[in-house]
């Protein structure tokens, strides 16, 4: 197991937790307020945490896996165990390291961007946690944020001109 994660529970008195959440506005705090920043430093699971799905499904827990060769993984304890096959389980991290473009990360390899817009015009992000609320990631909350910006680039700004953009059109050609 790597790090220990809080996990809350899917359901909450009968109603799932983002009915409770939307109810007294947490999937409206966003990422720059106090309580936004406190929250935003650590995630949750939402639903059955990994020690419960080992107690309720017989699934046994090992350390944090360190290295694979052939049918053996070797854990962080330095305990070994040959496997006839092995889920690997990493966990989420976000990675821009892809992203060229410059000015766009900053020293620690993190995107730079604020509701989405980045330093560079013309490139934008969608659906990060805390993008802008904690609700960006979700399904149910990211056309919030697919909304905003889509008034950024529908909006003429100062490079922009007054013309239309250009748009390449395919014409399907028939032979006969």
């Amino acid at each position: 197991m790597g790090s220990r994660i809080p996990t809350i529970p899917q359901r909450v008195l009968g109603r799932d937790v983002w009915w409770w959440a939307t109810g007294v506005g947490l999937d409206r705090v966003t990422a720059g307020s106090r309580l936004g920043r406190v929250l935003s430093h650590g995630d949750q699971v939402i639903g059955i945490g990994p020690r419960a799905l080992a107690r309720d499904h017989g699934v046994r827990l090992r350390p944090r896996a360190r290295a694979a060769s052939g049918r053996t993984v070797t854990f962080a304890d330095g305990s070994a165990e040959q496997f006839d096959s092995v889920v690997w389980a990493t966990g989420f991290t976000a990675d821009h390291s892809y992203v060229t473009v410059p000015g766009v990360l900053d020293a620690r390899g993190a995107l730079r961007q604020t509701r989405g817009r980045t330093p560079s015009p013309g490139l934008y992000t969608l659906g990060h946690i805390w993008q802008h609320t904690r609700g960006s990631a979700l399904l149910g909350w990211v056309k919030d944020d697919a909304a905003f910006i889509a008034t950024k680039i529908a909006a003429p700004g100062p490079a922009q001109t007054s013309r239309a953009p250009q748009v390449a059109r395919a014409t399907e050609r028939t032979d006969s």
